[in-house]
């Protein structure tokens, strides 16, 4: 018997397949193009004058959410985010570089002299000697409490290494001589440094005793300081910033395809060797990574050698990496065919998602970047502007 309910069900025919599917299709592409509009609109970000100085500093770091300054008349002034001026007072003659202890706030001012200010700018000591003058990295504050600081002689260019308790008492004084080289030192929390000569060579120091010595294999020369070396949780990162790529047939210098990275423990035993196919613009380095921008990306390793992420380059030059607690700033550079320099900006949380982006071509050649220790703040010192980015 049949069933009188029973409903006839209708065919759809595959030209109302293909209807449906292609409304479907224009609603989703639609709907992210308006999603991608939105979004673009939302990231960019535009800048705002929060002070304008008498002269453009020479040092800089962020402080206290604000921006913290040097000039050459030997000033240091603290801005907060809004401009306004939280402290001000001429230090020394001129002032070279500024370093915040990340532990209690203090702060190391490099002038003429080394002056240690507490979170509340009161000055605790000051120390310095006749044809000396600081030399960056300035400062190492130790894991026992003690602070070593670096000085170079204006006589023969030797490095003087000063250890002091916390009231600045001067423990002891070791002298690194002046090899006729371009050099850098990097001193760690533990005490030790290490001395990194343009010609590959490496010194593992503990005070004035050589603890350890070796080359890396692949050596450069060149007439600017090229080589860096650094300290980086416990371990060292050694390595030249351009890679030559002159032809031997021009009677120059040999061409090196890669450009090697080297990673030693903290007594020099290689950990591995790394390489990039382009220069290297900046080193960051972090408590517990350091971050390569190169021509061709920004490259993550750990403090091992071992290779964590990449950001490949796409349109713009990677030319710097920055970090804070809160906040990430990948700052890119590009020439336009008119040599027009500009800079760009993508900022990202602690998540590394993307929170803003900026873009400009900027009225002096290098424009200061800096990011907030404690908040999603991103500064940029433009000659004699200090500027916020905004949404």
């Amino acid at each position: 018997m049949k069933n009188k309910n029973k409903k006839q069900v209708k065919k759809i025919s595959k030209f109302q397949l293909f209807i449906i599917f292609s409304v479907i299709l224009i609603l989703v592409f639609a709907g992210l193009i308006i999603y991608r509009l939105f979004f673009i609109k939302q990231i960019v970000f535009s800048e705002k004058t929060i002070k304008t100085l008498q002269e453009p500093p020479t040092t800089a770091v962020s402080y206290q959410n604000g921006v913290l300054i040097g000039n050459s008349q030997g000033y240091v002034a603290l801005f907060d985010a809004e401009g306004n001026t939280k402290f001000s007072k001429k230090i020394d003659d001129k002032i070279f570089g500024l370093v915040v202890n990340p532990k209690d706030g203090s702060i190391c001012v490099a002038g003429v002299k080394f002056h240690l200010l507490d979170r509340n700018f009161k000055e605790l000591y000051s120390l310095g000697f006749d044809n000396f003058i600081p030399r960056d990295p300035y400062v190492a504050f130790l894991n026992n409490g003690n602070t070593k600081l670096l000085f170079q002689s204006l006589k023969d260019l030797s490095y003087l290494i000063v250890t002091v308790d916390s009231n600045g008492r001067i423990l002891t004084k070791d002298t690194v001589p002046d090899m006729g080289q371009n050099s850098q030192i990097s001193i760690d929390a533990s005490g030790n440094a290490i001395f990194v000569l343009e010609s590959g060579d490496i010194y593992l120091l503990d005070g004035s005793r050589i603890a350890a010595k070796t080359s890396i294999t692949e050596k450069q020369t060149s007439s600017i300081s090229n080589v860096f070396g650094y300290f980086a949780g416990g371990n060292i990162v050694v390595g030249y910033k351009t890679l030559i790529t002159t032809d031997q047939s021009q009677n120059s210098r040999n061409i090196n395809v890669t450009l090697p990275v080297y990673f030693y423990n903290n007594s020099l035993s290689m950990l591995t060797k790394t390489s990039f196919d382009s220069s290297i613009n900046n080193v960051f380095v972090g408590n517990n990574r350091v971050v390569f921008s190169a021509a061709s990306g920004f490259y993550f390793y750990d403090t091992r050698g071992n290779l964590l992420n990449s950001v490949p380059k796409v349109d713009f030059t990677p030319f710097e990496y920055l970090e804070g607690s809160q906040v990430r700033a990948y700052v890119y550079k590009n020439i336009n065919q008119q040599g027009t320099v500009f800079y760009q900006v993508i900022v990202k949380d602690s998540s590394d998602r993307e929170i803003g982006r900026f873009i400009k071509a900027f009225s002096i050649d290098n424009p200061v970047f800096l990011v907030s220790s404690n908040s999603q703040n991103v500064y940029i010192i433009e000659g004699v502007d200090i500027k916020l980015l905004t949404r």
